[in-house]
């Protein structure tokens, strides 16, 4: 009995790391999509610098909540309260502090200032030359 003891120890261990394994990547993955988002890392002939952005903050943003919800898988609940409400927080910052909420061609914001139409991309059409 004293051996079974011991392997369940060193497998919640176990698990206890591998949890804080998904939740560091979750955190890196958030890092990546707010980075990503506050300048655009490469340009393009079709995107605008503004497509780009909102593309990986909401690539960070879905990245993220699947490993923290996988960080607490054993638990659903738990998993699900922290996917759920790191994603609706991830929305919420979106409305309030950015023109990433674009839904439809439409731009939602919560002030005047983050409605404004995408810029255009920043390297020249072929068609122009």
């Amino acid at each position: 009995m004293q051996e079974l003891i011991a392997i369940s120890d060193v497998a919640s261990n176990g698990v206890q790391r591998g949890h804080a394994v998904f939740m560091w990547l979750a955190l890196g993955a958030i890092a990546i999509g707010i980075i990503g988002s506050t300048h655009a890392p490469f340009k393009s002939r079709t995107r605008s610098p503004d497509s780009i952005e909102r593309w990986f903050y909401w690539t960070g943003c879905v990245t993220a909540c699947i490993f923290v919800f996988m960080s607490q898988w054993p638990d659903v609940a738990r998993a699900l309260f922290g996917a759920i409400g790191g994603g609706l927080a991830l929305v919420a910052i979106a409305f309030l502090r950015t023109n990433h909420l674009k839904v439809g061609g439409r731009v939602y914001a919560a002030f005047d200032i983050f409605r404004r139409p995408d810029r255009p991309p920043v390297l020249g059409s072929d068609e122009s030359q």
